[in-house]
């Protein structure tokens, strides 16, 4: 029969082994080098990472007490937002990642950061003006992306729906009539839009909530990040973060 000191020694491993991963300092992060979402996530000149997304995080990593460790991200085909996460190869990731069903049975998300949805964006000069017209247009859009899944639901837009491997810029495929559009997040498509006339964003056709993607076996950790989001939302830090870039959210 124990003794009451090796109850309690055994007591405090159990302790420590169930909960070691609440004052853990080093939370992997998915990074994507080079890459140029902006305003979300984006490298500025000097190679530094910047956005929204990494200042949400920065700051959320300060509140909450923890260091970020940036884990590069694979290019094997498949969302590494979702499979790195599953094979427990990061435990976050924040990187326009839109809330989903599907998605909510692989991994675990925070409250809502960011409001988006999906958008179009065609030729200035072609006669699409509203989604009415994309009937019959072929339509590029990435397959891991929901702007893919939600256009090849909704049969009645009409569009022809593809991905694949592009011999150039996306956009410049679009102004040399490749392409008939491009549909994407809303608001980086937005972003992209204000930097010619050449380009026009046709109406936002959903709204959908964005949130920080936790490893479903760290569920102390998405409760730390929970609160210090909700806590970014209360003290207008959140807000303060958007207004920067001229982003404003209905989250």
């Amino acid at each position: 029969m124990c003794d009451l000191d090796s109850m309690k020694y055994i007591f405090l491993c159990f302790i420590l082994f169930n909960f070691s991963f609440l004052f853990c300092d080093e939370v992997k992060v998915l990074n994507f080098p080079g890459v140029n979402n902006y305003p979300f996530t984006f490298e500025d000149e000097s190679g530094n990472r910047s956005g929204i997304e990494v200042e949400i995080l920065n700051w959320i990593a300060k509140d909450a007490g923890f260091k970020l460790k940036l884990i590069t991200a694979k290019t094997d085909g498949r969302d590494a937002r979702i499979s790195m996460l599953v094979n427990k190869e990061v435990d976050v990731v924040i990187y326009t990642m839109t809330i989903t069903k599907d998605r909510m049975k692989k991994v675990n998300f925070s409250v809502s950061y960011f409001q988006d949805g999906v958008g179009v964006v065609v030729n200035s000069k072609s006669n699409i003006k509203t989604v009415k017209d994309l009937k019959g247009k072929n339509i590029y859009a990435n397959y891991n992306f929901t702007a893919y899944k939600y256009l090849n639901k909704n049969k009645s837009i009409g569009c022809k729906v593809f991905y694949g491997p592009l011999k150039k810029d996306i956009f410049k495929m679009i102004l040399d009539g490749d392409i008939d559009g491009h549909a994407a997040d809303y608001s980086y498509l937005n972003q992209r839009s204000l930097l010619t006339n050449k380009l026009r964003l046709l109406k936002r056709l959903n709204s959908e909530d964005w949130g920080i993607g936790v490893s479903k076996d760290k569920p102390g950790l998405l409760k730390r990040i929970n609160a210090s989001l909700k806590k970014m939302k209360q003290n207008g830090e959140l807000k303060t973060i958007l207004k920067k870039y001229k982003l404003k959210n209905k989250s």
